[in-house]
């Protein structure tokens, strides 16, 4: 305990914490079925449950992407850059040296340790996927384990299973340098709202309880005595983006086409591995969704649901608001009743280019259970 670093606490706090449960029997000893025989609905074989898991992790390509084909996109934004040899050097400095690596075994350590030595070759290769217009087939090979959600109490549910995608150090490293540039070009020239925290530089998830916080008090000051909140987490983040949607928004945005025609190769024909209790699964087709480990995902996120942000009247007389923490979503609202707060808040849903409709263009689901209203008002008296 003495030797622990401050991350280590919070590892060593989950592990302590967690029940007995999550600790023992951690095989996947069967799996329920819903296509087998009314007298067997659970199954022991590993390459059938290995095809459940995967109907859970991965959702079929959508039928429409509702991107309009004859859009009139504006010019890029920007020239694109060369990457550098810096770009790399920064991107190896951030990674884990000890972390688990992806098919072909090479380990995180490598590249920390030889980083002077193979930086100058890796550059070139880099600079190639763009100019060459090429992306390694074996770099979209990746490799998907499967984990226990803590503290469920059926572990035979498919669903209570989640993923955890391996890449090759190689292409985590490349999309960190792509990760960089775009972020400097959001940033640069202000693409993505000012109220979207998390997964940017600068904007902590501290600063958003400042904001939400200073939204309140303003209007208890003004004494709009009611404010109403509600709080909307985007259901499975990464898996719901949809590649062409994706790449519509990074185009109307302004982000340079040589970027856009990169991440279309990278996000195409890829694959994975099923691994779970010492067996390897078939190879399976992966369509649409992000790669929960690659370094690039979060900030193509941020781009996705960004629009989600601009439902808020802009006027700040309006007494609107909306928030953003990577895929939680929180929308303001004050006036002088909770009838007027919470009608706003109906009208932030329901407008046209609301947040139901930015639901539905971008097929992301909203988490039932976590979606909460919650009214306040400083008088102590319940109204």
């Amino acid at each position: 305990m003495e030797s622990l670093t401050p991350k280590g606490i919070w590892t060593f706090h989950k592990y302590a914490a967690s029940t007995p449960t999550d600790q023992i029997h951690t095989r996947i000893k069967m799996l329920q079925d819903q296509q087998a025989d009314s007298q067997n609905s659970t199954t022991q074989d590993n390459a059938r449950k290995s095809e459940l898991l995967y109907n859970v992790f991965f959702r079929s390509p959508v039928e429409n992407d509702s991107v309009d084909p004859d859009f009139n996109y504006n010019p890029p934004i920007c020239d694109f850059e060369p990457m550098t040899n810096q770009q790399i050097y920064r991107a190896i400095a951030k990674l884990a040296p000890h972390k688990a690596p992806g098919l072909n075994g090479i380990r995180n350590i490598v590249f920390t340790k030889c980083a002077d030595l193979i930086v100058p070759h890796m550059a070139p290769i880099f600079q190639a996927t763009f100019m060459l217009k090429i992306y390694l087939n074996e770099w979209k090979c990746s490799s998907t384990i499967v984990l226990r959600k803590p503290g469920r109490p059926d572990y035979s549910v498919p669903k209570v299973y989640r993923p955890i995608t391996l890449l090759d150090t190689m292409a985590k490293l490349l999309s960190s340098c792509v990760a960089d540039d775009l972020t400097y070009i959001a940033e640069q020239h202000g693409l993505l709202p000012a109220t979207h925290f998390g997964g940017r530089p600068g904007r902590l998830m501290v600063d958003s309880l400042h904001m939400l916080t200073k939204f309140i008090t303003d209007a208890w000051a003004l004494k709009d005595d009611h404010v109403s909140l509600l709080f909307l987490d985007v259901k499975v983040a990464f898996p719901s983006v949809v590649t062409n949607r994706l790449l519509h928004i990074l185009k109307r945005k302004g982000i340079p086409m040589w970027y856009i025609e990169w991440y279309r190769r990278r996000l195409e024909n890829r694959t994975t591995h099923l691994f779970f209790d010492n067996y390897q699964s078939k190879l399976f087709k992966v369509s649409d969704r992000l790669d929960q480990g690659c370094p690039l995902s979060l900030i193509a996120f941020i781009f996705y649901n960004s629009d989600v942000l601009e439902v808020a009247n802009p006027n700040p007389h309006k007494g609107e608001l909306s928030l953003g923490f990577l895929d939680d979503v929180a929308l303001a609202a004050r006036a002088k009743s909770y009838k007027e707060s919470n009608e706003k808040l109906r009208h932030m849903m329901e407008k046209r280019g609301g947040v139901l409709e930015w639901s539905e263009w971008h097929h992301a689901e909203f988490e039932l259970e976590k979606t909460a209203l919650i009214c306040l008002s400083r008088k102590r008296i319940p109204v």
